[in-house]
């Protein structure tokens, strides 16, 4: 009986040996299966952090846009103004040349050049804000409206050469007939 009870004593120490080892097992899988999925949740984490990192890469970019955007809009005003200006200069110029009536085709040639530049500017920058303002919530439109910048800068940095060649029509006139 004592050897009976002893081989049954062995046999359930041997079970639980084996339960043990099972559950061990089971256990360290599990522990695995857990640290992979972890490691994914960590590289997953790591994209959406590049992906928000590639947002605020394009947020600060429509920014820049937006900025850009803002200066040409207050670049616009003082634009007019300064056409304002040289219209009222070009007056002035014209009505001293018509009451002198001597060289008033070649200073009329003039006024009118210097107009025609204007006007083509004004067109130039019309036309921009008519692509450009349109679509600007579209954001494929963005690379192309930026190239459409630069043109636009160059025909504006015109405007102080038209200032200055009105300035030599006035000394012109000026210094002919005062």
């Amino acid at each position: 009986m004592k050897e009976q009870k002893a081989s049954k004593q062995i046999n359930f120490n041997k079970k639980l040996d084996n339960l043990n080892k099972n559950l061990t097992e089971f256990r360290n899988e599990t522990i695995g299966k857990f640290e992979k999925a972890d490691n994914n949740f960590d590289g997953i984490d790591k994209r959406f952090d590049g992906i928000d990192t590639k947002f605020d890469r394009v947020d600060k970019r429509f920014d820049g846009i937006d900025t850009k955007f803002n200066g040409i809009g207050k670049r616009f005003n003082g634009i007019d103004k300064r056409f304002k200006k040289i219209d009222g200069r070009l007056e002035r110029v014209e009505i001293i040349a018509l009451a002198n009536r001597e060289d008033i085709k070649e200073i009329k040639d003039e006024i009118s050049v210097i107009k025609e530049q204007k006007d083509e500017i004004i067109n130039h920058i019309d036309s921009f804000l008519k692509e450009t303002m349109a679509s600007k919530q579209e954001l494929t439109v963005i690379g192309a409206r930026t190239e459409k910048i630069r043109p636009l800068e160059k025909k504006i940095k015109v405007i102080p050469k038209l200032e200055k060649r009105v300035g030599v029509l006035e000394e012109k006139v000026f210094k002919k007939y005062k």
